[in-house]
């Protein structure tokens, strides 16, 4: 297990209706970023206790934390992740975990997490990302989110773009006016638990594990034409 705090950085979110893809990735790309590296898919368990963290986030606390289980598709590790943010700024504590078996996962998880808190959402997503010198840009897609006692999902038909940069740096603030972008507050695991909780008629999908498992390496391919044609098709 591995422990690593990241430098303070601002992480300023936006989010864009689906139709706006390719305008957005060409005028990234054309404003000089470039690939930071291949895009994947992304998968995160969000963990809370009497939704203090929840409560944290939507009553806009200054000093916030967040417990998360993140995974990537192809990689056999799991991170526990503690995100703090201070106002606009955070790190993360990043803990490296490997398991033989759900178990054993479940109790190096609860090591680290505060006492009583339990899983109590999960999300799925596809993700690009951008560098250029220290500011970074990542498009989310394809969000979906899970309640963890049942195969229902429900999906956020938007695009969300992260921009991320030290804190003392010199952002280029007009960037984000040249893509045409309004802030917003936005946290995938607030968002997650309104979806679920507000709208109980959600899709089954039982039938998605098994298009997933057995055409895994198609998956880009697919998030590449839906793209390309602005279709709203969910896997």
């Amino acid at each position: 297990m591995e422990n690593r705090a990241n430098k303070l950085r601002r992480e300023d979110k936006y989010v864009s209706n689906l139709s706006s893809y390719n305008r957005l990735k060409k005028t990234i790309i054309k404003e000089g970023f470039r690939k930071a590296h291949a895009s994947n898919y992304i998968n995160n368990i969000y963990y809370d206790h009497d939704d203090f963290s929840y409560s944290e986030n939507v009553e806009g606390e200054t000093y916030r934390t967040k417990y998360r289980l993140r995974w990537y598709d192809y990689k056999d590790e799991y991170i526990l992740e503690i995100k703090k943010k201070n106002g606009k700024s955070g790190y993360k504590i990043r803990n490296k975990i490997k398991a033989a078996n759900r178990v054993e996962l479940e109790k190096k998880i609860n090591k680290i997490l505060p006492p009583n808190f339990k899983s109590v959402i999960k999300n799925r997503y596809f993700r690009e990302y951008f560098v250029k010198d220290d500011v970074r840009i990542t498009m989310d897609s394809r969000l979906r989110f899970s309640n963890l006692k049942s195969d229902k999902y429900r999906f956020f038909n938007k695009i969300i773009i992260e921009i991320k940069y030290p804190k003392l740096s010199e952002f280029d603030f007009d960037l984000v006016k040249r893509l045409n972008l309004t802030y917003t507050k936005f946290s995938k695991f607030a968002k997650g638990l309104e979806y679920l909780r507000n709208n109980p008629s959600l899709i089954s999908c039982s039938w998605q594990n098994v298009v997933i498992f057995n055409l895994k390496k198609y998956e880009y391919l697919f998030q590449t034409m839906i793209i390309y044609f602005n279709l709203e098709i969910w896997f």
